[in-house]
């Protein structure tokens, strides 16, 4: 689960933002309601701890369950701002290994770039014009130009050839060792499927 978390915290702007804001919201709830910093049931502990010996004098077995509640209440608070600090430093560290390698790639895709560079400046003068190329762009976009799938010269629509193509049955069954005249493809190992012919 934690890797999953990794990766949609990678991936997704918004969960950062919202993670972060939680978390915030956490710190927050948990300083006004533990009293603030340190909290206040640490306070009381740390004053009755030497006068324990004094208050168990005067007041007998009766004072041990609330100093026990107060070890309780104390151990909480502990637990609760330590898996906050936790989760924390675990953001920050998961926030510096993101950057780390966001530097790492951007390396990279600068020294290949320089590289494509380095290739194109070294290729050798040619009297034929060649095409001009494009240096690739630094920074990934996000639009892509859609690409005409058919060609659209009207030379080309007149040189087109229309095929009709299907699947019939075996045509060489009567005339196997004979040419093929009406100018039909044979496919062999045809598969059926659903009593209809594929190829």
């Amino acid at each position: 689960m934690m890797k999953q978390f990794k990766l949609a915290y990678d991936l997704h702007p918004w969960l950062r933002r919202v993670s972060w804001g939680l978390l915030a919201v956490a710190g927050i709830g948990i300083y006004y309601l533990s009293g603030g910093f340190p909290p206040r049931a640490w306070m009381l502990l740390f004053a009755v701890l030497p006068q324990l010996a004094h208050l168990w004098a005067l007041r007998g077995p009766a004072i041990a369950l609330p100093v026990t509640l107060l070890v309780f209440q104390s151990l909480t608070w502990l637990i609760t701002w330590g898996l906050f600090i936790g989760v924390c430093g675990a953001m920050i560290r998961l926030w510096r290994l993101m950057q780390h390698e966001r530097k790492e790639f951007e390396a990279d895709l600068q020294e290949a770039h320089d590289e494509i560079t380095e290739e194109q400046d070294m290729l050798p003068w040619s009297p034929l014009p060649l095409p001009a190329r494009q240096k690739p762009p630094m920074t990934l976009t996000k639009s892509f130009e859609k690409e005409p799938l058919t060609p659209t010269h009207s030379w080309q629509r007149q040189l087109s050839l229309h095929l009709n193509v299907g699947v019939g049955w075996n045509v060489g069954t009567t005339r196997k060792h004979k040419p093929n005249e009406d100018s039909l493809v044979a496919f062999q190992g045809t598969c059926i499927y659903n009593c209809r012919l594929l190829p």
